[in-house]
């Protein structure tokens, strides 16, 4: 699992911030969920993405082909 293979499970897909606090939007190449991942000071976040219907955000199997070739 955590070898030297090229597979990446797991893969940032968008990152902002400043130099205090920074987020970053991580995929899961397996299921598509999206998940925000929060720095701030000491403090480190976890969560599944959201959108305004409070469902969780999944990428669709062409935006994770994108992903992944993108990747490789």
């Amino acid at each position: 699992m955590f070898g030297k293979d090229k597979y990446k499970r797991f893969v940032e897909i968008g990152k902002f911030g400043n130099i205090t606090e920074s987020y970053k939007v991580i995929v899961d190449l397996e299921t598509g969920v999206n998940y925000l991942n929060l720095f701030a000071g000491y403090g480190v976040a976890l969560t599944p993405l959201l959108d305004s219907c409070g469902n969780v955000v999944i990428s669709s199997a062409t935006e994770l082909r994108e992903i992944k070739n993108r990747e490789l």
